[in-house]
């Protein structure tokens, strides 16, 4: 299961993730959810900024929770 969203895997199986400062190994984490952490550059701040966003908008139609 995904470190991250706790959701099983699919094709690619699960992928080591790692702090690109430090080098320390952080967990397992499926390819969504490696890629969508580093398309934020792993920014606290900005992961923040989207979910400040996804909530000012949520009015607008939404997909549904994916978990």
């Amino acid at each position: 299961m995904c470190a991250l969203c706790a959701r099983p895997p699919k094709k690619r199986g699960l992928v080591l993730d790692h702090c690109h400062l430090t080098g320390k190994i952080r967990g397992f984490l499926c390819d969504s959810c490696n890629l969508g952490l580093g398309c934020f550059d792993d920014s606290i701040t900005m992961l923040r900024l989207a979910i400040k966003y996804l909530q000012r908008t949520a009015k607008l139609p939404s997909y549904p929770e994916r978990l």
